[in-house]
């Protein structure tokens, strides 16, 4: 069974963040039930962002890979036609429903900076919210504008922050919240840049399809695989890359003991 080195590499890409993204399930449910008096903040949009990657990359690695393993051992190739819809269809779901959240976080976050007293965002209505989102997903080719507009609100929002609040200016206790407030929109931020950069890529091929047709072969090839890893590697950008108190979480997970001065605390950003 020949497979083209780059498909070796984007193959064990899918599987590494794939096990990224179950470890970091695991780690959050585990702490969560078994450090019930630590300090939790409401990690419902992490939940969703991980379900949806899992679901994601599951259905990208039987759409690829499955395809050419049953390419070789079965030439006449019906697993392409039995499941090569229903792969498609859940491997959508899995990308288009991070796209609607990270547009409900923005929102989020603008009701928060500009109307911090507001009780839209409590814990229940977000489930609530999320759920509604992967309900109602659907595609089309617009989609682009919905990253590309969080990325725009989300760089506005951190704009705000850098020069114009005062937010957290009075005390300490508001500093911190501001803080940890910049902490988020930075994580909404960087998930806008990941979905904008795959959506991108969609839109070319879609406008321009004469000139990626003449790419070659290896080209085209790379260029699909960065499209779709810049989505897979999400949730390691957000919340390892990025995220200080998830990638603390994940290295403990795995045996990495914190030193015994650190302040005990779990704080999940979103």
């Amino acid at each position: 069974m020949y497979m083209p080195n780059q498909q070796y590499t984007f193959s064990i890409a899918l599987f590494v963040s794939l096990f990224y993204d179950l470890s970091l399930l695991s780690a959050i449910l585990i702490r969560k039930y078994r450090d019930t008096q630590k300090e939790q903040i409401p990690v419902v949009y992490i939940f969703s962002m991980l379900f949806c990657g899992i679901v994601n990359k599951i259905s990208i690695i039987m759409l690829f890979d499955g395809y050419i393993i049953s390419n070789w051992m079965d030439p006449e190739n019906e697993y392409q036609e039995f499941m090569g819809r229903e792969l498609t269809l859940i491997g959508s779901f899995g990308y288009l429903t991070p796209i609607d959240l990270n547009l409900l976080m923005t929102i989020n976050k603008l009701s928060v900076v500009f109307f911090p007293k507001n009780r839209l965002f409590t814990n229940r209505r977000l489930i609530i919210y999320c759920l509604i989102t992967m309900i109602t997903d659907f595609q089309n080719k617009f989609t682009i504008f919905l990253p590309a507009t969080a990325l725009f609100v989300n760089v506005f929002i951190v704009l705000y922050f850098r020069y114009f609040s005062d937010i957290g200016s009075k005390n300490p206790e508001s500093k911190s919240k501001a803080n940890r407030g910049k902490y988020m929109i930075r994580s909404t931020l960087f998930i806008s840049i990941c979905l904008s950069i795959y959506e991108a890529g969609k839109t070319f091929i879609r406008v321009y399809p004469e000139t990626f047709e003449h790419f070659s072969e290896s080209t085209a090839l790379i260029f699909q695989y960065i499209r779709i890893l810049s989505f897979c590697y999400l949730n390691f950008i957000v919340y390892f890359l990025k995220t200080e108190s998830t990638r603390k979480l994940i290295l403990e997970f795995y045996g990495y003991k914190r030193k015994k001065n650190q302040v005990d605390c779990f704080i999940v950003m979103i």
